[in-house]
């Protein structure tokens, strides 16, 4: 089976073979592999082939990794034009993750034309799975009245749960709403909670306050 690799240059040459004889999964893991330089030297456009070749067999993991991969830009050039129908296809099957990028992408127009409507469907599908920051996503459209109506009960309801999801922005708005009254009753016992604990997680503008 293909599991941990206790040695990832033995393991890559383990994989190699086996993807070479048409495992899908070793085909995706050569790719990851090769991506990131992990028991390899890392070869990027060899990386994009191994993983483009899995997906197109239908690994649902090398679609979501391919996608991402265009999508960050870490690895590979960015490019979201490419990453769009790999990351919709795995949003499609119920992805929280790809369905709130696939979001993302109709909100600000980036590997594909811009759809207010179509980006809150998928933040509002993310978010039925408590995925963070489609969550936070759906607060900022409320909040701003930009693709769906501008109501700040609805928009601090999605910041809240996406706090509770541990999202650091759904928490700093948090805070402005609780110092300011702006949607909320003004709470400085909630407000230093919030701050307090995202000074914990690091963040520096918590932290400055």
């Amino acid at each position: 089976g293909i599991g941990v690799i206790a040695n990832p240059a033995q393991g890559y040459e383990w994989l190699r073979r086996a993807a070479e004889q048409g495992d899908i999964r070793a085909q995706r893991r050569v790719g990851d592999m090769l991506l990131n330089g992990i028991g390899v030297a890392a070869n990027p456009t060899q990386g994009l082939e191994w993983l483009t070749k899995a997906a197109r067999t239908g690994d649902l993991q090398a679609q979501m990794d391919l996608g991402a991969a265009y999508y960050d830009g870490a690895v590979v050039s960015q490019s979201r034009e490419k990453a769009f129908p790999w990351l919709l296809k795995v949003a499609q099957l119920g992805d929280p993750c790809a369905e709130r990028a696939v979001g993302l992408m109709y909100a600000q127009g980036k590997g594909v034309a811009k759809d207010l409507k179509a980006a809150r469907e998928w933040f509002e599908k993310a978010a039925a799975q408590n995925e963070p920051q489609g969550l936070y996503n759906l607060g900022i459209m409320y909040s701003r009245g930009e693709g769906a109506p501008k109501d700040g009960k609805a928009a601090l309801s999605f910041f809240l749960r996406a706090a509770i999801e541990g999202d650091m922005d759904a928490k700093l708005n948090l805070i402005g709403a609780y110092t300011t009254g702006i949607g909320v009753a003004k709470d400085e016992k909630k407000m230093l909670e919030l701050i307090d604990d995202a000074a914990m997680s690091g963040n520096a503008r918590a932290q400055a306050n």
